[in-house]
């Protein structure tokens, strides 16, 4: 079901007790119109063609239910977008015909069934139509031929889809009208079957479970590894062991910035420049063949073409008494993970940041570039409010051979993993399952995955818990957020948006008003530093 997305708008213009004067335009003119307010009461509002006021209490719904009638005309019920009408002015909006009346000499109903699952073909079953006369399916606008309804006072209706035991109802003939939704007392339960339910999901729960031994077998070869490992002095403890060697290939270091289990990130200039840039030497324990080697060098030349306003340009890749080091521009601010630490986010902040997250990673995956470690930490917020993403330097690109890890384990953090993850997976569905959950953190402010549990909790949650949809989390989230953070999430990558482009235009339906006008200039790197050819 789609949804108009803009109920906080709403909202917020009822809260301020704001009535919205506008004019319905309708072919031919002179309807009257009933509004179905947010208490389900019908309110008589005026005529087509004039002027009228929706009282601002009607406006606390996602949708209006607004009907139409016309002596010679049949009655028709929209359900129109607040989003549509809260700006006041005309509706249909400008640039759109007026809506159209139809003739009572229709031959024709146009309605809708609806069924839980969606997607249930529709039959009408009564003698004289055979096996039945298919109308279309559950979920979607259907029409009715009136002949079919003639000499009849009930009908009976089949719905069928595959994997669930049929149903079969029976409706008035008298509930078949134009606008109308049947059952009108709600959605017709589906039951699946034993057979649909192992198509489902018979076959992911043996991957999962195969991920999960898989993960297990991982966790106790590294916690091995760990444990026989001789204790060694830490490999960047003391910087001035590379500093002459930096110096050499035109880095000075000027101190440190941050260290975790891959690299430690020291602020640097490039010589001949007062720019500021993080230089990230990698652990030693971070070995690379020399085929993987040859590939980041090439690969560093596809990151720079990531020239985006969200995501931290990467400049430079080499090695270092045999260390490798990477070289990005150096952002002030902080982390998402430390500001969401902070306190919860208003639902504007959070739809700005979801917009520019959602620009950053579709612009990457347009270059074929996937990131594969999508989490707070690797998003940065700057002084003016923008949000970059870091860490494009370990993502690889889906149509060159680069390199699958830099350690010959899965690169990733378990908490933000798509289940495929963890059987090695990495791959465009698989950042958009991580950026759905941080889409749900900003969102509601608890992570759907929390990262302080057992590694085997966490696993158990990505490959099989379903979390509940954010506005019943929290009622100020917008409905609309629910369709599209929850598409993301899925276990099965089929049934997530085909790409993140798909994604980021279900964000614009939602919110036409965030949809760029014009394509952004790309600034220019932070920085004098050209990567050699």
């Amino acid at each position: 079901m789609v949804k108009s997305g803009l109920l906080w708008l709403a909202l917020t213009a009822a809260a301020l007790g704001q009535d919205v004067r506008i004019i319905f335009h309708t072919q031919p003119e002179g309807a009257e119109i009933r509004v179905l307010s947010a208490q389900q009461q019908p309110k008589l509002s005026g005529k087509t063609g004039e002027m009228v006021t929706l009282q601002q209490d009607w406006l606390a719904q996602d949708r209006m239910q607004v009907s139409f009638s016309k002596p010679g005309f049949a009655t028709q019920t929209e359900f129109i977008p607040t989003a549509d009408l809260i700006r006041g002015g005309q509706w249909p909006p400008s640039g759109r015909p007026a809506f159209a009346l139809t003739s009572e000499e229709s031959a024709n109903l146009k309605m809708r069934f609806n069924s839980q699952p969606q997607g249930a073909s529709i039959y009408l079953v009564n003698s004289g139509l055979g096996k039945g006369h298919n109308l279309g399916i559950t979920g979607t606008d259907v029409t009715v031929d009136k002949e079919l309804l003639k000499g009849e006072s009930t009908l009976f209706v089949r719905l069928e889809k595959a994997g669930y035991e049929p149903v079969t109802l029976t409706v008035l003939v008298g509930q078949f009208a134009d606008g109308a939704t049947l059952p009108s007392e709600g959605p017709a339960r589906l039951y699946q079957t034993w057979g649909g339910w192992f198509k489902q999901w018979g076959l992911m729960l043996g991957g999962g479970f195969a991920c999960l031994a898989g993960a297990a077998l991982f966790l106790v070869k590294r916690s091995r590894k760990k444990a026989w490992r001789a204790p060694r002095p830490d490999p960047v403890g003391a910087p001035n062991q590379h500093e002459a060697a930096l110096r050499d290939q035109g880095y000075e270091l000027m101190g440190e910035l941050g260290r975790g289990g891959m690299a430690v990130v020291f602020e640097a200039r490039r010589s001949g420049s007062d720019s500021p840039l993080a230089l990230k030497l990698l652990h030693r324990e971070v070995g690379l063949d020399s085929d993987a080697i040859n590939r980041m060098k090439r690969e560093i030349k596809v990151m720079r073409e990531l020239q985006h306003p969200t995501i931290v340009p990467l400049y430079d890749f080499g090695d270092v008494n045999g260390q490798y080091f990477l070289v990005m521009e150096k952002v002030d601010g902080q982390s998402l993970k430390k500001r969401l630490s902070e306190g919860r986010l208003s639902q504007e902040e959070a739809l700005r940041f979801i917009h520019m997250l959602l620009q950053g990673v579709t612009y990457a995956h347009n270059k074929d570039i996937v990131h594969r470690d999508l989490k707070p930490d690797n998003v940065m917020l700057r002084p003016d409010g923008r949000l970059q993403i870091l860490d494009f330097g370990i993502s690889r690109s889906t149509t060159a051979n680069t390199f699958e890890t830099m350690d010959n384990s899965v690169l990733g953090t378990p908490a933000y993993m798509a289940p495929e993850r963890f059987s090695g997976v990495a791959n465009k569905a698989s950042d958009q399952y991580a950026l759905g959950l941080i889409f749900y953190e900003l969102l509601c402010g608890v992570a759907p995955v929390p990262n302080d549990i057992d590694i085997a909790q966490i696993i158990t949650k990505q490959l099989f818990e379903v979390p509940p949809e954010p506005s019943t989390v929290d009622a100020d989230v917008p409905k609309s957020m629910d369709f599209l953070v929850m598409t993301m999430i899925a276990k099965d990558p089929v049934k997530r948006f085909p790409s993140m482009d798909a994604a980021t235009e279900q964000f614009y339906k939602a919110f036409p008003s965030m949809r760029p006008t014009s394509t952004p200039i790309m600034p220019t790197p932070n920085s004098p530093y050209v990567v050699p050819e």
